[in-house]
């Protein structure tokens, strides 16, 4: 009994400081509040000639939405038509239907679903059933019209941007206690197969891609290869070079070309394999080979392939993948092969295979969600309604407007992107809640005993919300189109379109499938529990308004203070447990690489005898050396240009064997005029030493470039093909970097430039392109790009407001709450820890789409139940206990929906989810209770006179010192 009345004593305590503390929080924000309203009153009698022009500005507007709204929406010409279909709602819903399935035919793949059916042939991927356009490519990322986009649609021109990457380990990378030398990468025999494979996929060499698809294959192998066939090379280089010098026609070249041993393949002698690895210039050596487990021995390598531009994926990908799978299965399966430790391990990387898969998982992951969101939805309507008619009711207008939208694209033929995976889930959750507010309404108006008169009823008040919810939403996310960056784009505008046909099917069939279903809706606790939550805004507005300011200034701060950063990662929205995404990390990781970036040096075409000023030029050429030599010392960055294959090359071979052959003799007989006086002195010497060491424009002959000309002829077209253009006019300098997040590498790109910048070679040098530099300038634009769609959607919403309501004051209060939830983003995004990136950078505009809804619904019920009155407390009550347990519903269905987003195993996914989510609920409260306070506020206050709801009679004026009793306001 003793212990009874101490906890009493206790709690009566406890609820005596909570009365004084709530006393006095009020006490101290009345007094705020009337200093605010002394201040408004000040503001009123000075700024009279304002108000007037305002006053004319908004009469102004209303005359303008009377014609063109009112006229249309608001009398009974809009409704006809929805009237008539509400009257025979089974004939509404079959011709819907029908519609439906013929607007999705073009959308089916029907050859795919046909190879299924009778030949058991699936596609490459889910995509492979449906008619769409998915691009996932790099290249959607560019912004238009920036430098760097520029520049690497100049480098597409000319080159290949699309890069296969093969990865090569031998059993060493595994266990490298049983595997030792034998499983070295340059072993001959290793070679001899990647060799093999790479003739396979590029079995048409020097074709520039026509035949094979391949322009280019870069790799140790490769290497070696072309040192082993430069002899002949280099001795017809001689001969062809002597009889252009001499102008005389030198015979026997057939007869020495071909006695110079060597061809396009790995010899079989170790010891020469090795002596050209020596020979390798050490910063190719250092990229293409590794040793992961430092017991001294290579283990892992790359087979870089160059692709031509405008594969397809899909088929490309498939090639490749079966081309080197069969034959490393085959290769592994001798009995030598394995007695010998020459098995290998082949993965596969880079744009193409990664761009195919993240594809490929997006839209498996994709459907996967939508089935989920499905149901995560059924068992929220569920648990709401107690009956599965509502399940009907909601998701067949839902289903048939997302079949609807996608069918439009498919027909237009408009280019996606992976990020659209986030479109199936949103328009799930928002057209699930246009459906509920309807058939609530409809349940609502129980008193009305003709059922069809009552639907009409809730497609004229609630309708008209849902369509002003619709147009507001769309034009939200429609704000996302007017961003330079393409994927944002097609987000934006699958949103708009799904949006808009969503409110039209809701507004169609779900009147319909509610007198077909006689959908009536069950009591439960929460109209109980609503009866004392709608008292909450009128008994503590003061406090609901003070919180929301204090949350906005801390917000602000945090914003100031830099808590929202943009960080790009294109591998951000590719799925951690995808084996090519994971081979791109091995390869950023050890070979610090796979984010290639281009520099072009540009010159003058190469004409007849005259070179100056092209790739031929040794100015120009000693002027790339030394800015690819500068680039090389910046941090994490790997340069391989023309130069480093000219000083990999060497001519010793050749010319020894033109100095043993008699038939020679022309060559040698002129060697003095040529600068070849004494052939000893080239001996493993380079042919970029050889350039150098030559006597500049020596007369007759130029033997610089004598030696240039011999070099470009020694290499195979398709090594040239990969670093110079047709004419001569122009170079690339290849830079790879580590794939890492763009704040990584911004040192990285902006060092490259830096030293561009000082050290311009040719005629003009371009900027850094590629992987990290598109980057880096997509994440320097995000943050504009964010908050111009933010700006936008906000002032869309705005005008349409404006439209719609007819008054200035309704719409400002309106997009209030709204504006507070967009303000509470930098405390959101810090509250998760997310950085903003091209998905996260929708998130805005997508709030604004989304969360409007609320607020227009709250608005348009408060007016409604205050009729020419205005705004009254009871009113307000009414609209929260009513409109407030709708959006308690709507927004629980909805985030049941976006909960599917966690199934997606992509992290930067389920970060924007749980923004959106956070969000939505933030919007949701602000309409609920922030919204409703700022009402009561103003009614206590009168602070609204002469925008009062339907230009009605001014109120009586108040002593500003005499404060007004809620009862009287209310009366």
């Amino acid at each position: 009994m003793a212990d009874k009345k101490s906890v009493d004593r206790l709690t009566s305590r406890f609820k005596s400081v909570k009365d004084k503390l709530d006393m006095s929080i009020d006490r101290r924000l009345t007094k705020v509040g009337e200093k605010v309203d002394k201040s408004s009153r000040a503001a009123d009698r000075y700024g009279a000639s304002a108000r007037e022009k305002a006053s004319d500005i908004k009469d102004s507007i209303d005359d303008v939405s009377a014609r063109y709204i009112d006229s249309s929406i608001s009398k009974d010409s809009f409704y006809t038509f929805f009237d008539k279909m509400v009257e025979k709602p089974k004939m509404t819903v079959i011709i819907t239907l029908l519609i439906t399935a013929v607007l999705v035919f073009p959308l089916v793949n029907w050859t795919a679903i046909d190879a299924k059916v009778n030949d058991n042939e699936s596609p490459p991927n889910m995509l492979g059933y449906l008619n769409l356009n998915m691009d996932a490519a790099f290249d959607v990322y560019l912004p238009e019209g920036e430098e760097t986009s520029d520049i690497l649609n100049e480098v597409r021109a000319n080159w290949t941007v699309d890069l296969f990457v093969l990865y090569v380990e031998t059993q060493n990378a595994f266990d490298k206690d049983l595997y030792k030398e034998n499983s070295n990468v340059t072993n001959s025999s290793i070679l001899q197969q990647i060799s093999k494979i790479e003739f396979a996929l590029n079995y048409a060499q020097n074709d520039k891609g026509k035949e094979d698809d391949v322009i280019y294959v870069f790799s140790i192998a490769k290497i070696i290869r072309e040192f082993n066939g430069s002899a002949p090379r280099v001795a017809a280089a001689l001969w062809k070079q002597a009889e252009k010098a001499s102008g005389v026609e030198i015979p026997g070249e057939d007869l020495v070309v071909g006695n110079v041993s060597g061809n396009d393949s790995i010899p079989n002698s170790q010891e020469r394999v090795d002596d050209y690895i020596k020979q390798v210039e050490p910063n190719i050596i250092d990229h293409f080979v590794k040793d992961t487990n430092k017991d001294g021995i290579w283990d892992s390598t790359l087979v870089l392939l160059g692709l031509r531009s405008g594969l397809n994926f899909d088929d490309i990908v498939e090639r490749v993948r079966g081309t080197y799978t069969k034959m490393v299965r085959k290769y592994n399966k001798d009995p030598d092969v394995d007695a010998a430790g020459h098995k290998l391990v082949f993965r596969d990387t880079g744009t193409i295979p990664v761009t195919k898969d993240v594809q490929d998982r997006s839209t498996e992951e994709g459907i996967r969600a939508l089935v989920i969101a499905v149901i995560f939805v059924l068992l929220t309507l569920f648990f709401f309604h107690r009956t599965l008619k509502i399940l009907f009711i909601a998701l067949i207008p839902v289903a048939v407007s997302i079949a609807i939208t996608f069918s439009i694209i498919s027909i237009v033929g408009l280019p996606i992107t992976p990020q659209v995976i986030v479109v199936g889930p949103i328009i799930i959750a928002l057209g699930v809640a246009y459906g509920l507010y309807i058939a609530n309404r409809y349940a609502e108006e129980a008193q009305i005993e003709d059922r069809v008169e009552r639907a009409k009823v809730a497609v004229r008040t609630t309708g008209k919300a849902v369509f002003l919810s619709a147009v507001t939403t769309a034009g939200g996310f429609a704000s996302l189109m007017v961003t330079n960056i393409m994927p944002m784009r097609t987000v934006g505008l699958t949103l708009t379109m799904g949006i808009m046909i969503n409110y039209v099917i809701a507004v169609i069939m779900v009147p319909s499938l509610v007198l077909l279903l006689d959908y009536h809706k069950r009591e439960d606790s929460m109209a109980k529990m609503f009866k004392k939550v709608s008292p909450v805004p009128a008994d503590h507005n003061r406090k609901i308004l003070g919180a929301t300011v204090v949350l906005i200034i801390i917000s602000s701060g945090l914003l100031m203070g830099g808590a929202i950063e943009s960080n790009v990662d294109f591998l951000d929205f590719a799925p951690d447990d995808q084996e090519s995404l994971v081979t791109f990390k091995d390869y950023a990781r050890i070979f610090e690489g796979g984010a290639t970036g281009m520099v072009i040096i540009r010159g003058r075409a190469a004409q007849g005898d005259d070179y100056e000023g092209s790739m031929k030029d040794y100015d120009v050429l000693k002027e790339a050396e030394y800015l690819e030599e500068k680039i090389g010392e910046v941090e994490a960055t790997w340069p391989v240009s023309i130069i480093d294959i000219f000083k990999t090359i060497r001519a010793d071979r050749a010319i020894d064997a033109i100095d043993d052959d008699g038939s020679a003799a022309f060559i040698i007989n002129t060697s003095e005029s040529l600068g070849l006086v004494n052939f000893d002195t080239y001996e493993n010497q380079s042919l970029w030493d050889t350039i150098e060491d030559s006597p500049e424009n020596q007369q007759p002959y130029n033997t610089r470039l004598f030696w240039i000309e011999v070099t470009y002829d020694s290499l195979t077209d398709e090594l040239k093909h990969m670093l110079l253009n047709d004419d001569y006019s122009k170079m690339l300098i290849y830079v790879d970097m580590p794939v890492r997040d763009v704040e990584s590498s911004r040192s990285s790109v902006e060092g490259v430039n830096e030293q561009v910048e000082k050290w311009k070679a040719g005629q003009s040098t371009s900027v850094l392109t590629g992987v990290a530099a598109i980057g880096l300038t997509v994440n320097d634009l995000i943050f504009l790009n964010a908050m111009q769609s933010l700006i936008l959607a906000l002032l869309f919403v705005l005008i349409v407001l404006l439209i719609i309501f007819r008054s200035v004051r309704y719409s400002v209060l309106t997009i209030i709450p709204l504006a507070c939830a967009v303000a509470m983003l930098p405390l959101t995004f810090k509250s998760v820890n997310a950085a903003l990136t091209i998905i996260t950078a929708m998130l805005g505009s997508i709030v604004v789409g989304a969360g409007v809804d609320f607020s227009i619904h709250m608005t348009e019920r408060v007016r409604e139940e205050g009729g020419k009155r205005g705004e009254t407390v009871e009113g307000v009550k009414t609209a929260i206990e009513t409109t407030g347990r709708s959006f308690m519903e709507a927004t629980t269905v909805t985030l049941a929906g976006l909960t599917a987003g966690y199934f997606i195993p992509i992290a930067s996914i389920w970060k924007f989810i749980g923004l959106i989510q956070i969000l939505l609920v933030v919007c949701m409260m602000s309409a609920m209770f922030l919204l409703p306070s700022i009402y009561i506020y103003l009614i206590r206050g009168k602070l609204y006179d002469e925008f009062t709801y339907g230009r009605g009679e001014e109120r009586e004026e108040v002593d500003d010192d005499e404060p007004i009793p809620v009862e009287e306001v209310v009366s």
